[in-house]
Formats: structure tokens, sequence, C-alpha cells
């Protein structure tokens, strides 16, 4: 069952819905509410990976705090989807208050998900004379944790397993939030990381940022397409020395906070990339195309279809004509691909240079255009993406802007200017 977002009212965004996919781009006209609609996503996302946001979950489903819940040796409890609902609908608004700095947010969003009814438990035991933990979902016997306590925590994690594979299919490990002017947070001081911590967009960012850059390097999590994108974009690479992050390139080492402002805004999905597997990823990043020359837009593109397509979900705000023109032409690339023989698909890829083997699934994908109505409020409208993205909002731009640009070269021939 698709899972729906529907939203009554969220900044400007009014009586609207649209579809959680595990690839969606927001695109639109500046200030009506892009933004939010992703951080929605995210919470969505979020509420399964988050081991907090569980254990908030499962004190109120059982009436109990998790201190009274610790003391017990032995619980089992059920949970429906109805539920989760509830409990998603209730913090939805709260969360997004929280991540733009607005805690008195005032929203009516509702998040309509459905799954079997599980049961998830524990018992204490003891072996020899340690005391051992057994952990249980739908009465099956999971692996045991030596010499642990009872602890709510436990309870979270068969959750978060079973919700996100119920839901999504997928088992997620790390899920993060890249917001706008993050460039700035890469290398910055501890106060001016402090100042902005207020804010939740930020903290969630610096904090996840923290455990990704603790996590190993592991170039096998990696596959090589994906590195050699990496690379193609970097043109260097990024290393750890003594707790501070470098730039490396043409044998010179630079802090991060002295790179382009392009390779501070990418870093943090570098990083990310470099160690996970794409499959346990779900990234929301604002403006990918910041600070980027439209060729690097485009690798940018590439990159995260890539990632997309190994299993990574994404949820993207873009205002870039280059980014939807690169993904309109991967979606294009399926089609033709799904529709014509392997030979005359392959001479179209060798004759315009095209790597034969990007293309980008439109089942993957929600399309989201925002428009403004006539009474100022703000609709979402779902793009049909099979044969491409239609964006017109870019088109109509680019046409007033050539019109204007030839008017102006006729005067001035005209004129002998």
């Amino acid at each position: 069952m698709p899972i729906q977002f529907k939203i009554h009212k969220l900044g400007a965004l009014k009586n609207t819905t649209f579809e959680y996919k595990p690839f969606m781009i927001f695109s639109g006209d500046s200030g009506l509410g892009k933004s939010y609609a992703a951080f929605l996503s995210y919470f969505f996302v979020n509420s399964m990976m988050g081991e907090a946001a569980l254990v908030s979950f499962i004190e109120e489903v059982l009436g109990k705090n998790a201190s009274e819940i610790n003391q017990l040796n032995q619980y089992n409890i059920t949970i429906s989807a109805q539920q989760y609902k509830k409990w998603l609908n209730k913090n939805a608004s709260r969360f997004i208050g929280y991540l733009i700095g607005n805690e008195g947010l005032e929203a009516e969003v509702e998040i309509d998900v459905n799954f079997p009814n599980f049961t998830i438990g524990y018992k204490l035991v003891e072996d020899t004379g340690e005391k051992d933990i057994i952990t249980y979902l739908n009465g099956n016997e999971g692996s045991p944790y030596k010499k642990t306590r009872p602890n709510i925590n436990l309870l979270a994690i068969i959750s978060q397993g079973y919700l996100s594979e119920s839901l999504l299919n997928i088992g997620y490990q790390r899920n993060m939030l890249l917001p706008p002017a993050r460039a700035a947070l890469m290398g910055a001081s501890i106060s001016a990381t402090n100042a902005i911590m207020s804010i939740g967009m930020y903290k969630e960012f610096v904090e996840v940022l923290d455990l990704v850059l603790s996590a190993s390097y592991n170039e096998t999590l990696c596959p090589p397409y994906l590195l050699d994108a990496i690379s193609d974009i970097l043109k260097g690479n990024l290393v750890r020395q003594d707790g501070r992050l470098y730039y490396e390139f043409n044998g010179t080492k630079l802090p991060i906070s002295a790179a382009a402002s392009s390779i501070k805004e990418l870093s943090p999905l570098f990083l990310l990339l470099q160690r996970y597997r794409a499959a346990e990823l779900s990234v929301l990043i604002e403006e990918p195309e910041a600070h980027l020359h439209p060729r690097m837009q485009i690798k940018v593109a590439d990159l995260i279809a890539h990632a997309v397509n190994d299993g990574a979900s994404f949820q993207v705000t873009t205002h870039s004509d280059y980014f939807m023109g690169r993904i309109n032409d991967l979606l294009k690339l399926h089609y033709i691909k799904s529709n014509v023989s392997a030979e005359d698909y392959n001479a179209l890829c060798n004759q315009n240079g095209l790597d034969g083997e990007l293309t980008l699934n439109p089942d993957k994908l929600g399309a989201y255009y925002f428009k403004r109505r006539e009474d100022g409020s703000v609709e979402i409208i779902t793009q049909e993406p099979s044969k491409g993205i239609p964006f017109d909002t870019f088109s109509d731009v680019v046409q007033q802007t050539t019109t204007v640009s030839f008017a102006l070269d006729d005067f001035i021939e005209e004129h002998n200017l």
C-alpha cells in the first residue's frame, strides 16, 4: 500500500498530498514549502530509523516511561498501524517546527501507513549464573544479548527493523539531513557550531556528521562506479587526521574549511557514501546544485542516480534546470532502453557519449511540482515521469530570458551601438 502524506495545513501548503518514493524531487518557485514537504518525509523515515523516536513511541503505547519499563524482567507488546499513525500525526508538526527553529509551528498533517499488527518483547534469562536478554518478534526468538539488563531500547531496535522492512522493504542504517548553507559548518569552530545548533536541522546535520566521520572508511562498501563518480567531482580526496577533515589534491592538503564552497557543500554526501552501503542510506539534501558549475551539477545528478539504483533513498529540493534536465535524460534513457533493441540502444549511447548502464527507473521517482493557487495557498502537483519530468517553470524562465536577450541584441545592432 502506498505511503501517503496528506497536508491539510503546513505553511503555505494546504489540502494537498504526495506519496513516498525512494527518490523524491521537490521543485517549484521559492517560498512555496518545498522544504516543509521534504522535512515531513524526513520525519517519517527518522521515526523508523531514530532509536530515540521509537523509544518515545513505545512509551506512549505502553503508557509507561523508559525507567519503568527497564525495571521489568519480561515484557510483550502488540503494535498496530493505527497506533503508529496516531503517534506519527501527533508528532510530525512538532518535529518540523524543531527542524526550522519554530517550535510553535501550527500544522495539520497525516501520514497514512498500513502494516499487520506485530508483537515484540523480551525476557531476562539466567544461564550458568550470567544474565542474558532474549528478544522476540511475532513469537520468534532472536539472538541473545549477553550480560544485558532489560532495556526499552531493545524493543526500539526490534521495531526499527520490522517497520523499515514492512513499510519500505529495506533496512536503513543511517538517515541524514543535508540542510542549506551546510558548507559554513564544515570545519567551523565549536562556538560557531554551537550557536547554530539551536536550529534543529543543523543539530541533526552536525550530530550525524560526527557519527559518519567516526565510521571507518571502507572502500568495499562503495562500488567502483560510485567511487569513480565521487573522484570525478572531487578531483582529490577527503582525509581525516587528528580529528580534523582535510581535502587533498595535487599533492596539497587543505583544512576542509579552506576548500572551495562546492567541496564543502558536497563533502558530507561523499563521506556518507564512502562509509555506508547505499542500500543502508536515506538522505535529504537541500539544493544539491548550490555553488556548483552546471557541469558539476550534472555529475551530482548522476551520482545520486547511481546511489538510488543501488538502493539508497533521496529527498531532494532543487531550483536547478541542469539537475532536473539530467534526471530527465536518465528517465528517457530508461524508457528508450526498455523499448528498442540492445543494438539500437548501444548505438545511441555510443554516438552521444552516454553511459548506457546508468538509467533511472521512473517507478522509483516521485516528481513533485509546487504551484501557488489563486487564493495564495500552495498545492503539490504529482508529475508523471515515465518519459521525463515536465518542468515548465524552468522552461518559461529560459524562454523569457532568451527573448529579452535577443531583443537587446537586436536593439544594439539596429542602433549601431
